[in-house]
Formats: C-alpha cells, sequence, structure tokens
C-alpha cells in the first residue's frame, strides 16, 4: 500500500524503478485473469471491446520510437475505433520515444485542443506545423 502513490507519478517505466525490488507473490492472491470479477474489469478496459464511438474526437499522439507502446498498437487501435465510427487523428512523429514526443507535438495538441473548444470541424484538417514527415491518420477521412 505504501508503493500506491508510485502510480500516479509516471509510466511503466518510472513505476519499475520504484517498485523492481519487490516481489509480486507478495502483492497479488492470483492471477487477475483467472477471477471473474477482474476478468469483467481488464475487459471493460481493454480498447477491443469498445463497440460505439465516443461522441468526442480523440487524438492519439506517439513517438516512432515510442520503446514502451509499439506504434503498431495504436495503428491497429485506430483501426478499430475507426470502424466503429470514432472521430479521431492519430500523429506519429518519427524518431521520437514514448516521452520524447511531448515537446516536437506540445504546440499542434495545444493547437488541436483549442479547435475542439472553439467547436472547430471534426475531423480537425489542421496538421502538425513544422513537422513534415508526422505520419498522421483521420477518421472519417
Amino acid at each position: 500500500m505504501s508503493l500506491l502513490p508510485v502510480l500516479d507519478k509516471g509510466c511503466s517505466g518510472y513505476v519499475n524503478d520504484h517498485v523492481k525490488d519487490l516481489d509480486i507473490n507478495t502483492v497479488v492472491k492470483a492471477d487477475p485473469f483467472t477471477i471473474p470479477t477482474w476478468q469483467t474489469v481488464l475487459k471493460a478496459n481493454d480498447p477491443q471491446y469498445i463497440a460505439k464511438p465516443s461522441p468526442a474526437p480523440l487524438l492519439i499522439i506517439q513517438g516512432g520510437s515510442d520503446e514502451q507502446i509499439p506504434p503498431v498498437s495504436t495503428q491497429l487501435l485506430a483501426q478499430h475505433l475507426c470502424g466503429i465510427g470514432q472521430v479521431l487523428e492519430r500523429w506519429i512523429y518519427p524518431g521520437q520515444s514514448h516521452a520524447g514526443v511531448i515537446a516536437p507535438s506540445a504546440t499542434d495538441m495545444t493547437h488541436w485542443i483549442a479547435d475542439r473548444f472553439a467547436n472547430g470541424p471534426n475531423p480537425d484538417p489542421y496538421k502538425p506545423v513544422g513537422q513534415n514527415d508526422v505520419e498522421t491518420t483521420t477518421c472519417p477521412s
């Protein structure tokens, strides 16, 4: 319980650095995938089971060299969400890592968010500025 606040302070690398000496068997009583109640919670939080689009548009920003979440994962997520009619944009910044993408995308992200609050069109016609090599996916296209 004393390590629980670590979860709010960083991504998986940060958490791992702070709990790496912890024996997982002292924390869990059983594999959550084998407990029906946990299976329900895990399934409800798994994007592959999302069956209807959110009314809010979605922006996915990722580094092309993300070492924690493979870009193909967000590609598959975007394909699934586009398939159910979700309005979304996905921007992949080549050469950027999981955390390294934050600075190069900050201006673009802020612009996209401001457009949402200004009731701009969805999907937003805005494209990352000065980032000609950013891979973009838009749904609906």
